[in-house]
């Protein structure tokens, strides 16, 4: 918590405090425990958490929800479809003005039961989207890869001797009209890399 140790009460870091003693023996046992003072004070209901849980996710949910005006219009460099760097026109003339391939992918679905820390929901165009998102990708790394069947990138950022490995979706969300873009660390610690 924010607050440190000032946010838990006093009986709580008095039973923590018995429970971890040093000698084994002076830690308290389980009968002990559910006699102490901190065991037995009143505490919410099963109801009254799930509506604290409810309010504290809707408002979440609402402050990520993004504007279509948020998303920019930018258009990826064709580059980033073909490994080798090379964009070349329809008939394989470089001539030709650079268009983007056309790939059929469908739009995985958000399943709320596995939602992770970093995740926003817009109600953007998902192309806008994933152009958005390969346009960022693209100008933070030069290691990448697009999932040729869903709206997803992995990518490796690396800065000093951190690396770390990260995939980013696009995810329809059921019954409604918006998409949830979600981050998943592979490996790598975090931490260490925004030190």
């Amino acid at each position: 918590k924010e607050a440190g140790l000032a946010s838990y009460s006093d009986s709580f870091k008095d039973l923590i405090n018995l429970m971890f003693a040093f000698d084994p023996t002076h830690r308290p046992t389980i009968s002990e425990i559910m006699e102490h003072e901190w065991y037995n004070e009143s505490t919410l209901s099963s109801e009254e958490v799930q509506q604290q849980l409810a309010e504290l996710l809707g408002s979440s949910e609402e402050a990520k929800l993004n504007a279509n005006a948020d998303v920019p219009d930018d258009v990826p460099n064709p580059d980033v479809f073909n490994p080798t760097g090379t964009s070349k026109g329809i008939d394989g003339d470089s001539d030709e003005e650079a268009k983007l391939p056309a790939i059929e992918r469908r739009v995985a679905e958000y399943v709320p039961a596995f939602k992770r820390c970093s995740q926003f929901f817009s109600t953007s165009p998902l192309d806008a989207l994933f152009n958005t998102l390969l346009v960022f990708v693209s100008s933070q790394t030069q290691e990448f890869s697009l999932s040729p069947k869903d709206y997803s990138v992995t990518l490796e950022v690396t800065d000093d001797d951190c690396k770390l490995s990260l995939g980013v979706s696009i995810l329809k969300v059921a019954d409604q009209d918006k998409y949830c873009v979600e981050m998943a660390k592979f490996s790598g610690n975090r931490f260490e890399f925004w030190a």
